[in-house]
């Protein structure tokens, strides 16, 4: 076999794979009557809520309601039928000086990261602001402000060891899930309890996670303050 023949195989091949993991970004926007014959459980408001999501987020959901309807399903519902917003008051930290921040982001990797992104990665995500504060007494608060994330149908914060997880796998055993738990809300100004045993310097990121599903939403790397 030549060496143009087999790097051409090659070239196919990678092709191949690329057109695989990015099938629901370039996938054509589902029609109306495929929707509604695979997600029955839709009101006619929620089915005028999908068609409002973007061309690759209807497709993702598509996609993933041939693989795994019930999953679809849930998630799909969790996303167009969301808490209210939230808008916890500003604790007192008069007293407390700021540990850490962070900034919460979806799934991502860094240029030189050869990992590859988990499938359907890209119909969640989150963004927001971080700050851990802590207080004479040890006692930890983490507030997240202006918080926008997709909403699912368990979500929970959590400070793991990995600073920049993809998988559930990356967030292993060794977590602190913060309460309240699940999260009250997915938007707005909310405030969560360290306990005062934690060691932050254990911890390199802040993870919404999705229990039911085990998937991961946002990821926000904690930075030292100051």
């Amino acid at each position: 076999m030549g060496s143009r023949l087999r790097l051409m195989i090659i070239t196919l091949g990678w092709i191949l794979v690329a057109a695989t993991f990015t099938y629901p970004l370039w996938r054509n926007k589902p029609d109306i009557g495929e929707i509604e014959a695979e997600f029955t459980e839709l009101s006619a408001e929620q089915l005028r809520e999908f068609f409002r999501l973007p061309a690759p987020i209807q497709a993702g959901f598509s996609v993933m309601h041939q693989q795994n309807p019930i999953m679809a399903t849930d998630l799909l519902l969790a996303r167009l039928n969301p808490p209210e917003p939230i808008n916890d008051p500003m604790p007192p930290v008069g007293n407390a000086v700021v540990v850490r921040t962070g900034r919460l982001t979806p799934l991502q990797l860094a240029q030189d990261d050869t990992r590859e992104l988990p499938p359907f990665s890209n119909l969640f995500g989150a963004s927001g602001n971080i700050t851990i504060y802590r207080y004479p007494d040890n006692r930890m608060i983490l507030r997240i402000e202006n918080l926008q994330a997709v909403h699912g149908p368990d979500l929970a914060l959590r400070l793991v060891e990995n600073t920049s997880p993809l998988t559930p796998e990356d967030i292993g055993n060794n977590y602190i899930e913060l309460s309240p738990v699940p999260m009250p809300s997915n938007v707005g100004n909310l405030n969560f309890q360290i306990p005062a045993s934690v060691n932050l310097n254990d911890y390199g990121s802040v993870v919404i996670y999705e229990r039911l599903y085990e998937l991961i939403y946002a990821v926000a790397p904690l930075q030292r303050a100051g």
